[in-house]
């Protein structure tokens, strides 16, 4: 039993010798702005993303972490590609929505916090570069402030519970000893989403939700973040 307990306290003193931490995280900033009549003013709106990150790299192959982020608006470091129909609706529908989160007459604001803890395998290294596979479950919460100003039959703001589990490719550019980029393309996975609409939807039995399972490996589904390694 000594020996068995011995053993297990060298293996964790082996694992966190060779350990480092690392801080990094995404930002994005995105100003859209929208015009009805070609006589008219345009009207403009801006989204934002803030998600930082902290991880534990345990080996050369395997390493822990967790972000933790808000974001208000949609639009923030998306893609346009008119030859993608979801680029391109995820474009200007996001875009619509930061305007009139800008507007004195709806000032209808979309609110997100998430929560994504994750574990890293890094299966492949090739000179300034590693590939990596990342798995992690994620929980966001988004809430759209003051849209009840604007569909009546809302007697209070409209939430929204996500959870994801998946899986996702990326590559690591070190591009110095400490400093990384990190690029993360698509994901395999489940997730989950329910919509809150209030007390009065709910007590009718209004209760909407989502379940979707898939795989997208596309530039629309792709971030794009930097870490520090200690």
């Amino acid at each position: 039993m000594k020996k068995t307990l011995l053993a297990a306290v060298m293996a964790v003193f082996a694992m966190t010798a060779s350990a480092q931490i690392y801080v990094g995280g995404q930002i994005g900033f995105t100003s859209s702005s929208v015009k009805v009549y070609s006589d008219g003013d345009s009207k403009s709106g801006t989204s934002f993303k803030i998600l930082p990150e902290v991880g534990y790299k345990l080996n050369e192959n395997w390493a822990v972490g967790l972000q933790v982020g808000y974001s208000q608006g949609i639009t923030s470091f998306g893609t346009f590609d008119v030859n993608d129909l979801r680029s391109l609706a995820h474009t200007a529908v996001g875009s619509v929505l930061d305007v009139l989160g800008n507007s004195d007459l709806t000032d209808v604001k979309l609110n997100s916090f998430r929560v994504a803890p994750y574990a890293r395998f890094t299966f492949l290294k090739a000179g300034n570069f590693d590939f990596f596979l990342e798995g992690g479950v994620a929980y966001t919460n988004i809430k759209a402030k003051n849209l009840g100003n604007i569909v009546r039959i809302l007697d209070e703001d409209p939430t929204v519970n996500a959870l994801e589990i998946g899986i996702r490719p990326g590559i690591i550019f070190n591009v110095t000893k400490n400093a990384q980029v990190v690029a993360k393309i698509g994901n395999l996975g489940y997730q989950f989403a329910k919509l809150n609409l209030g007390s009065e939807a709910s007590d009718a039995g209004v209760k909407p939700s989502i379940n979707r399972f898939g795989i997208d490996i596309d530039g629309d589904d792709m971030s794009l973040g930097f870490n520090y390694q200690f």
